[in-house]
């Protein structure tokens, strides 16, 4: 028999599924406010963290800025993962890349069907690119735990992987699937890779690339500026036609911008906040800080995130610059926020 967990998660499942296809018969702010209330009664540390920050019940929030955002860093605690299901009805996690010295957090799934559509709903109304699609990244039945890995597999053939954990690059594949315009994807550090291990590689004229960031793991770290010169040279596109693609395990959606100082924009089941790390306020216009995201395909973990990313918000309140990763600044709270994850009620 279904369990009152159970029946929540299926009926707010697909109220959520329907806003990500463009049924907007409801609100984001209500389908936000609908998820906090699930995520509150059934992912016991994140009630406590909310507890900790003051908010007793969901009845005290009035507005989705008083929700509290639990910082990346807390899904780093093996001890109190931030899940709505217990482990047992969970079979799909991924990690956050890192090293065998440092705890790997871990974003917990009972399933992805929020998770996929919000990947491929997002893809086909934000960049909407017809090419083919080809990957410098282990395919996803090689790296299962592996969030970008899954991302790129929603929009890649199988057969469309050319990078082995065990053999490494398949120019020679790569190569064989340039013969005609197509969008070729991989991290920083697997563009930068190639183009140290591999020849140039001029692709099809109306060709496009998308990189997803991350230096994690080299010494060498370009300014995007500069990143963007060295992939146009080797794979002669122009600047503007390379894309960013911004997320993090610890989130199921994306955002993306195109070319070189411009905003990052999100679908419309995402909220992007840029806030001052010293109020947790959203700052205006113009104004730096710290992102907040609040996700609505995360039902089944926690809604809202506080990222380590600087940011500039943009003239639209969904928009933003994205600066980089400060690991230093921490909004207020979120450094005993973590902590308070451990409290019992």
């Amino acid at each position: 028999m279904e369990t009152e967990r159970e029946t929540s998660y299926r009926h707010l499942k697909k109220r959520i599924g329907g806003f990500l296809q463009g049924q907007r018969e409801e609100s984001l702010e209500e389908l936000l406010r609908a998820a906090f209330v699930f995520q509150f009664t059934w992912n016991r540390p994140y009630q406590n963290f909310c507890r900790a920050r003051g908010v007793p019940d969901p009845a005290a929030i009035h507005q989705l800025a008083e929700i509290p955002a639990v910082p990346t860093e807390a899904f780093k605690l093996p001890d109190f993962p931030l899940r709505c299901f217990p482990e047992k009805a969970c079979p799909i996690v991924f990690r956050t890349s890192g090293t065998t010295q440092e705890e790997r957090g871990q974003h917990w799934f009972p399933d992805t069907e929020l998770y996929a559509l919000s990947i491929r709903q997002g893809w086909e109304t934000l960049v909407g690119l017809d090419l083919p699609v080809a990957c410098l990244c282990p395919a996803p039945s090689q790296a299962a735990d592996s969030s970008l890995s899954h991302m790129m597999g929603q929009l890649a053939a199988a057969d469309a992987f050319f990078l082995d954990p065990e053999r490494g690059f398949d120019r020679a594949g790569l190569v064989e699937a340039s013969q005609g315009p197509l969008l070729l994807m991989s991290t920083a550090i697997g563009f930068l890779r190639f183009c140290q291990e591999e020849g140039r590689l001029p692709l099809p004229p109306g060709s496009v690339l998308l990189e997803t960031g991350g230096y994690k793991g080299l010494r060498e770290t370009l300014s995007k500026e500069a990143l963007y010169q060295r992939l146009s040279d080797h794979f002669e596109v122009s600047s503007d036609d390379i894309l960013n693609e911004y997320s993090m395990t610890e989130l199921s959606s994306q955002f993306y911008s195109r070319g070189l100082g411009r905003v990052h924009f999100g679908p419309a089941w995402v909220r992007a906040e840029v806030i001052d790390p010293a109020t947790g306020q959203a700052v205006a216009a113009g104004e730096g800080g710290l992102l907040r995201i609040f996700d609505l395909a995360n039902l089944a973990s926690v809604s809202a995130i506080q990222t380590q990313d600087l940011a500039i918000r943009g003239e639209r309140e969904d928009e933003f610059f994205l600066i980089g990763r400060d690991p230093q600044a921490l909004p207020r709270g979120c450094s005993r926020g973590a902590d308070a994850l451990w409290a019992r009620p």
